[in-house]
């Protein structure tokens, strides 16, 4: 009787120990989630701010244009 309960008990050991294993794994990646995620949004921070700069920086760019003309076609009125 106890030759065929071994086999049994082996496998629920095996069985535990996987238990064991999926439930730390499951505690890792979960942490690994939220690390993820925390990363994804310092990124989309990062790349509001970045089409925040562009922008302004298109603005600015438009702006030295608008004044460049203003200039010179004030040279050219006092020439």
């Amino acid at each position: 009787m106890l030759d065929r309960l071994a086999p049994v008990l082996d496998r629920d050991a095996a069985i535990t120990q996987q238990t064991t294993l999926i439930a730390e794994n499951k505690a890792q990646l979960q942490k690994q989630q939220v690390t993820l995620e925390t990363l994804v949004k310092q990124a989309q921070a990062h790349a509001k701010t970045l089409g925040d700069v562009r922008n302004w920086t298109e603005m600015m760019e438009h702006e030295i244009e608008v004044l460049e003309l203003a200039l010179k076609k004030q040279a050219v009125v006092h020439d």
